[in-house]
Parts: structure tokens; C-alpha cells; sequence
């Protein structure tokens, strides 16, 4: 068996290389990263007890968007 720190060498390699992929399609307009609207989105419907939750939906609110329809 592997020891931790050894599988977690490896998944910090794998994580920093699918980064840096990602970086490559975004500059060769390939993927489009989320715009700020649509990351509140996710953040608004996560878990209720959550504060960032609530924050997301107040700023979502502030903006006219239901986080509910995303309209």
C-alpha cells in the first residue's frame, strides 16, 4: 500500500495538471470559465445552513435574480 503522503503527492500533481488544462482551453476559447452570475447560482443553492449560501442569495436579490428560477 501506498503511503498518505505519497497518494496525496499524486493528487496534487493530477489536480495542479488538470488545472493547467483548464487554463488551456480557456485560452484557446474552447471552455468558457463561469461568469460571477452563475457561480452565485451554485453557491445560492447549496446547503441552507451554510452563511455563503445566504450571502449569495442577498447579492443575487440585490441584482433582481431569483436563485430559485436563475431569472
Amino acid at each position: 500500500m501506498k503511503t498518505r503522503a505519497e497518494r496525496n503527492a499524486e493528487l496534487a500533481k493530477r489536480r495542479s495538471e488538470l488545472w493547467e488544462e483548464y487554463q488551456r482551453l480557456v485560452a484557446e476559447g474552447k471552455v468558457r470559465p463561469p461568469s460571477r452570475i452563475e457561480e452565485l447560482l451554485v453557491i445560492a443553492n447549496g446547503h441552507e445552513d451554510k452563511a455563503q449560501t445566504h450571502a449569495a442569495r442577498r447579492v443575487l436579490a440585490k441584482r433582481g435574480i431569483d436563485w430559485r428560477t436563475e431569472r
